[in-house]
């Protein structure tokens, strides 16, 4: 999980105005933290051609158990950070610039609390003539709740808001299937006691076999 805030920063006259114009500007640091998701899906195949495959999967990725493991049931995770500018002092005029906060958010987030997403995907299978698989998906994983929620206060012009973070995201797979159908039809070939005249003949058989299964 990782995310960023833009900060808006406004010119008050008489007060800022070496601020420059107004805009939002992003922090550049931005707030980070990991877990393990567990996934949980159903997968639906369709034919499309003798080796290639339509298949959807939906379901559910289940996170924070490894938060309520180590960290208990009830533990909170606070996430903060803050911003200050240099102004000049009134007082001195011509002496050093003083440091003043400008904007600050705070969130809260509850670690212990087991969480899940859902997750569909459409893609494509290949199966290869030796009977492992290609897969390529994509898909779309959709929170059913927030993530952090907390506060922001610009303390400079004195006004504040909400703010939420949540998990949403698209996502790809690339993946190699190892069916184990090679060893299978080379033991079946095995057992059989076949007679080959050379290791392209018997590679021939079990391939005849892989195209059977």
């Amino acid at each position: 999980m990782s995310y960023d805030c833009a900060i808006y920063w406004t010119v008050i006259p008489g007060f800022n105005d070496e601020f420059g114009t107004k805009g939002y500007e992003h922090q550049h640091l931005p707030i980070q933290d990991w877990e393990i998701m567990f996934p949980l899906k159903i997968e639906f195949h369709y034919p499309l051609h003798k080796n290639l495959f339509f298949t959807a999967e939906t379901g559910v990725k289940v996170k924070g158990i490894q938060h309520r493991i180590f960290s208990g049931k009830d533990a909170i995770g606070k996430y903060s950070s803050h911003t200050t500018v240099l102004v000049l002092n009134p007082d001195l005029p011509y002496g050093p610039m003083d440091k003043i906060p400008y904007f600050y958010y705070s969130g809260k987030r509850e670690i212990s609390k087991i969480h899940c997403n859902l997750h569909v995907g459409l893609g494509l299978y290949y199966k290869l003539p030796y009977g492992d698989l290609l897969r390529f998906i994509t898909g779309i994983n959709l929170s059913f709740g927030n993530i952090i929620e907390g506060i922001y206060v610009y303390q400079i012009p004195r006004t504040w808001g909400v703010f939420a973070v949540r998990n949403d995201f698209i996502y790809t797979q690339l993946s190699y299937i190892h069916t184990l159908y090679w060893q299978k039809a080379k033991k079946y070939v095995k057992t059989q006691e076949y007679s080959f005249a050379s290791k392209k003949e018997r590679r021939g058989k079990i391939l005849e076999l892989l195209k059977a299964w």
